[in-house]
């Protein structure tokens, strides 16, 4: 027995349609026959089977939300058009469903993806849709290269600083007058020694209208890591740009290998300057290798994209940090938070969660204290942020997460949330300290693993606790990091 999530799907209603009624009683009929149950019928009227399953307004939220994905088993249809007149989006949600435990059938046909002849005519759907779409990537692939080979502009959105003109019946791109000024301006401060989260406030503040924005796009902000990206950038120089087959960015070359290039924004003088102190900006390589050499679980990627956060964001209050283990995320914190004259307050109970515990995958014997016989992290803690020079920049606190914040009364700037991985300890962290984010401020969250076969489930549905409640905006993603933004009051 089975929960059977039923969709209804109806553009226009005509004498050679199913009505809706009557697509219904046939989903029913099936389950019925089956001894499965109906838990939900997701209906679209009106809605055109082009549009991509997860966008429709009744079955969309069935396929998007973790909650209601797991109450159901089977999503059944009338007839398989019923669900999308799309090969493309037919396959690709035939792949979700393979990858999400999930069954497709058609009451009609009758089609049941989860018996042999379903699983084949599933693959032969997918092998062809694979083929479909790396013919519409080739053409447009090639058409795009056609483009560029010449320096015109294929669409989509210019480099910051350029804007499209038409040359007869092509565009090109040229020297945008309006950000252009922009460009220089935070060319001659990186130039000057400026920070980039310095250059990023300063912009904010004067309502500089940011890389990231564009003709109805929605206003958004500049940020240290936007900049740095916008200036090392090869098409502020005028090389002509594109994206090679594994989404990277290379020059364009003509047929005799030299690079196709458009009228350059910065001169050669002024982007090797730029480079220059772009190589001696953020976190210092001493602190650096302090970070990686400390004990922890936190790649060094991610570690650094840390480190930018509470740069961008230190600014606006203290930055409390729930889970120091022995240091490693400290000390990117910290070094961020001097920079902005701001104090790290770290809270952990120094006995380690419960994967560190002895007979578990984490756990580390050389932290157990020889005369407690318990696991100890603090002295390790201490060892490394005195080899930093940081101390005086971190006052570390020893307790329980939840026990420390019913004494806490400081609204922060940045929030970063890696204490106990299970949902009563994510959801209790999440509670008891998430409300003292600033709007604007910064909630980080590690370890998010969609898939629990990468990790514990407690942060990631912490995350989306936060993403639900409307008060927080994802702003960032680097590996398992999440950083949101408060854009809201409460927590959900």
């Amino acid at each position: 027995m089975a929960n059977v999530l039923g969709s209804v799907r109806l553009s226009h209603e005509t004498e050679s349609t199913i009505s809706p009624d009557g697509q219904g009683e046939q989903i029913k009929g099936w389950s019925d026959l089956h001894d499965h149950t109906v838990i939900h019928m997701a209906q679209d009227l009106e809605v055109s089977g082009a549009v991509a399953l997860h966008e429709r307004p009744g079955l969309g939220p069935w396929l998007t939300e973790p909650d209601k994905i797991a109450q159901w088993d089977i999503i059944c249809v009338a007839e398989l058009d019923r669900l999308s007149q799309s090969l493309l989006d037919t396959a690709e949600f035939i792949r979700w469903c393979q990858e999400n435990g999930k069954t497709i059938v058609s009451a009609g046909e009758p089609l049941d993806f989860s018996g042999a002849m379903g699983r084949m005519f599933a693959q032969q759907l997918a092998m062809y849709a694979e083929f479909e779409r790396e013919r519409i990537s080739e053409r447009r692939a090639k058409a795009a290269a056609r483009l560029r080979r010449k320096a015109q502009w294929g669409g989509g959105r210019p480099p910051f600083g350029y804007m499209p003109v038409k040359e007869d019946d092509y565009y090109v791109l040229v020297p945008n007058p309006a950000t252009v000024p922009v460009v220089m301006r935070i060319a001659a401060d990186i130039i000057a020694g400026k920070s980039c989260n310095q250059i990023a406030r300063d912009l904010n503040a004067e309502n500089v209208p940011s890389s990231q924005g564009g003709p109805g796009m929605q206003a958004s902000v500049w940020r240290a890591q936007g900049i740095i990206v916008l200036m090392r950038n090869p098409a502020l120089r005028g090389l002509v740009m594109q994206d090679d087959h594994h989404g990277k960015s290379v020059i364009v070359r003509d047929d005799d290998g030299n690079p196709v290039t458009r009228e350059a924004i910065v001169d050669k003088e002024t982007w090797d300057n730029v480079q220059e102190a772009l190589d001696k900006n953020g976190i210092s390589p001493e602190l650096a290798r302090a970070a990686e050499s400390a004990r922890g679980f936190m790649p060094t990627p991610e570690g650094l994209a840390l480190y930018d956060t509470a740069a961008t964001y230190a600014h606006l209050g203290p930055v409390a940090e729930i889970g120091t283990y022995c240091g490693k995320s400290t000390i990117y914190l910290a070094a961020a938070a001097r920079e902005a004259g701001q104090l790290v307050v770290t809270v952990d109970h120094h006995r380690g969660s419960e994967e560190n515990q002895p007979g578990l995958d984490w756990h580390d014997a050389e932290l157990v204290d020889p005369a407690t016989g318990r696991l100890d992290t603090l002295p390790h803690f201490r060892s490394a942020l005195a080899a930093t020079g940081l101390e005086e920049h971190v006052i570390a606190v020893v307790g329980r997460s939840t026990s420390v914040a019913g004494l806490w009364r400081t609204p922060v700037g940045m929030l970063f949330i890696d204490g106990g991985h299970t949902d009563a300890l994510a959801q209790a962290d999440y509670e008891a300290w998430a409300p003292w984010v600033v709007e604007g401020g910064a909630l980080a969250i590690h370890d998010v693993f969609p898939d629990p076969a990468d990790g514990a489930q407690g942060p990631y549905r912490m995350y989306l606790r936060a993403l639900k409640s409307g008060a927080f905006t994802e702003v960032r993603v680097e590996g398992s990091l999440r950083v949101l933004e408060r854009t809201g009051p409460g927590i959900g």
